[in-house]
């Protein structure tokens, strides 16, 4: 378990052959893996400004709070508790991700593919 930061209402139906990997607490779908992609419906990126800049920005649109609805303050106050956690784990996943899916040994690198030094200064 783990805190993200979430700002939508929506959820999704898992695409076939998805393997599910996160769950918010209302047991909604989240996120999953699917060959090599990995899709995940929530920000582990986030920073106090880009959150501030949203609660601005985006003030007329938040819905009033409940259950599954922070206010504007409860936000400020819980991306402070959780940001360098959720940094964390964000620095697991995607680096679990890139090294399982999406980095590859140079020796089997196509030569314009992202990483791969291979140069060709031939005429």
């Amino acid at each position: 378990n783990f805190h993200v930061f979430e700002w939508h209402a929506e959820s999704f139906s898992m695409p076939a052959g998805a393997i599910p990997l996160f769950y918010d607490k209302n047991g909604n779908n989240q996120g999953f893996l699917l060959g090599n992609c990995l899709a995940m419906q929530f920000h582990l990126e986030v920073t106090r400004e880009l959150i501030e800049d949203s609660l601005i920005r985006f003030a007329d649109c938040l819905p009033s709070p409940n259950f599954s609805v922070q206010s504007s303050e409860q936000m400020r106050t819980e991306i402070s508790r959780h940001m360098a956690a959720m940094h964390q784990a964000a620095e697991c996943i995607y680096g679990w991700w890139l090294d399982k899916y999406v980095f590859i040994s140079e020796s089997d690198a196509h030569p314009l593919a992202v990483g791969s030094q291979t140069q060709d200064n031939s005429l």
